[in-house]
């Protein structure tokens, strides 16, 4: 059974820019909120500040959208769990500093989303080297998947070898890119469609992670 007061902080995080680290944290902190599953925060931590014109345009007043500088993250991420946030999810900017290395560290899951390409697959061997080197998990998320790209196959099996893959990627579809200047996510602009279904099925493996690494330590 999950503890009520458990609290979960999942850093979205990829070197290279590009990827979806903001579609990535809108779409599966919207999926988090919908399912009641507790008050859900957003720490942006990219300069761009991509996630705060999303949360700027959106009318729902959840999740909420918090900002901390590098030196409070750790109070900041311990005051939102005593807050009694239930999923804490991290925007961070592409790049490998020690910054990064400090969230890791603050993070119970790092979630790598990248391309179906050999070259994103290159750029994370700093990430998972040092994911690994403090003993967190991590989930790799293929995204913007084209249509009948039939490499997409070869690029997870090759992203197995260094950790566990999603179970549906983030198809490269127009609700993704639409549902941004309303301010939604994917699955609140088309409950029904396709977008919905990817997200579901990657929000379940990220808790799945979660939640076993929890078993694990009780």
């Amino acid at each position: 059974m999950e503890d009520p007061c458990e609290s979960f902080v999942i850093v979205v995080s990829a070197q290279k820019g590009g990827v979806g680290k903001t579609t990535t944290v809108i779409n599966l902190s919207v999926a988090a909120d919908k399912e009641a599953a507790g008050k859900i925060a957003v720490i942006d931590a990219d300069p761009q500040n991509s996630l705060a014109r999303w949360h700027g345009l959106r009318q729902a007043d959840t999740p909420e959208r918090f900002v901390f500088e590098s030196q409070d993250y750790a109070s900041g991420i311990a005051h939102l769990k005593r807050s009694g946030y239930k999923y804490i999810f991290v925007d961070t900017a592409a790049a490998h500093t020690t910054d990064m290395t400090y969230l890791y560290q603050l993070s119970d899951l790092v979630l790598i989303p990248l391309k179906a390409s050999k070259l994103d697959v290159w750029s994370i061997g700093a990430t998972v080297q040092v994911v690994k080197s403090i003993g967190k998990p991590l989930l790799f998320l293929l995204n913007m998947v084209k249509p009948n790209q039939k490499d997409g196959f070869a690029v997870a099996s090759m992203l197995s070898h260094y950790g566990p893959v999603a179970h549906s990627t983030f198809n490269e579809r127009v609700s993704y890119v639409r549902c941004i200047d309303k301010g939604l996510s994917a699955q609140e602009l088309d409950p029904k469609g396709a977008c919905a279904e990817e997200v579901t099925t990657v929000w379940e493996d990220v808790k799945n992670i979660l939640h076993t690494k929890v078993g694990a330590h009780a």
